[in-house]
């Protein structure tokens, strides 16, 4: 009897403790920020100097602040954050807008492509795709683990428990960590064998990721914030993998940011196609030789301030 009631409370603890952390995993929203982040806008007002900050996913963390800042200024007129953080989406992005605001930055460098848009669902399922109806009806941006659940897990454990990670993460680079793995290079032979991708972009009027990030563009014209946003580079073998259909919705989106939103974009998505730089097909290596990608967007930083 007594280990009846043992079990029984025990099953009563994990139930509780399975619905508490459920709750705050669910409704981890917009206006709730990472410690990381939480930190980095709490002091980002020590900085008297104009800021610049560079948004985007893995993708944009091989651009070095240092050698951007070096590689412009002769003195330190600006100070370059490089604020990419891996699987980020405009989903999740917006979740920092307010923070941003308040921040003020000069300029805002807004690295994009196809996974940006890329919502990861099949038409071909019978049942409607459960990420969207979350989306119609729940009043609030999708959760981080929906669009990246493996990362949106261990970000959530990592917050609820006050995890501290270990690695390098940096003043400049404060959301990622730099490790020996952002260093790696393949060569394009080894790198042409890679296949395979898992983009889908649904139209502009249906895309979350794009509604959200109109959104924040809107937000940011508001207040002032001049943003520009860089298509960042891919292997053409990468390209090669994607539907017609999903290019053709990427590119209208594209074309409304441009022209209907207003804001310069940049593509250097067929840049270094044969440079041997890169650790994937979509990921240029943060070693030396790929300083050659902070230098280009550097040179379009000069343009727009």
């Amino acid at each position: 009897m007594k280990n009846t009631s043992y079990v029984f409370l025990t099953m009563i603890i994990v139930l509780l403790f399975s619905f508490i952390f459920s709750f705050y995993f669910l409704f981890t929203t917009q206006n709730i920020l990472a410690v990381d982040q939480t930190f980095f806008y709490s002091h980002i007002d020590e900085y008297d100097e104009s800021k610049i900050f560079l948004f985007g996913s893995s993708h944009f963390m091989p651009l070095n602040p240092e050698h951007m800042e070096t590689y412009i200024f002769e003195d330190e007129l600006y100070y370059i954050f490089n604020l990419a953080e891996s699987g980020d989406k405009p989903n999740t992005r917006i979740r920092q807008l307010d923070s941003i605001i308040e921040a003020d930055p000069d300029l805002i460098i807004y690295g994009l492509n196809y996974r940006d848009f890329s919502e990861n669902f099949s038409s071909n399922f019978f049942l409607p795709d459960p990420k969207e109806l979350i989306h119609q009806n729940i009043p609030f941006n999708i959760p981080f683990f929906l669009d990246n659940p493996k990362l949106g897990t261990l970000s959530t454990i990592r917050d609820f428990f006050k995890i501290e990670t270990s690695g390098n993460y940096g003043i400049k680079t404060p959301f990622f960590k730099i490790n020996e793995d952002l260093f790696s290079i393949r060569s394009n032979n080894e790198l042409d064998k890679i296949v395979g991708s898992d983009i889908h972009i649904p139209i502009k009027e249906k895309n979350t990721q794009f509604q959200n990030f109109k959104s924040m563009m809107i937000k940011f014209k508001e207040n002032d914030l001049k943003v520009v946003v860089i298509l960042t580079p891919n292997r053409e073998i990468n390209v090669q993998q994607i539907s017609q259909i999903d290019k053709d919705n990427f590119d209208l989106i594209i074309n409304t940011i441009s022209v209907s939103l207003d804001i310069p974009v940049y593509s250097l998505m067929k840049n270094y196609e044969d440079e041997e730089i890169w650790r994937n097909n979509s990921h240029i290596t943060n070693d030396v030789p790929g300083l050659i990608f902070s230098e280009d967007v550097a040179k379009i930083i000069l343009k727009e301030i």
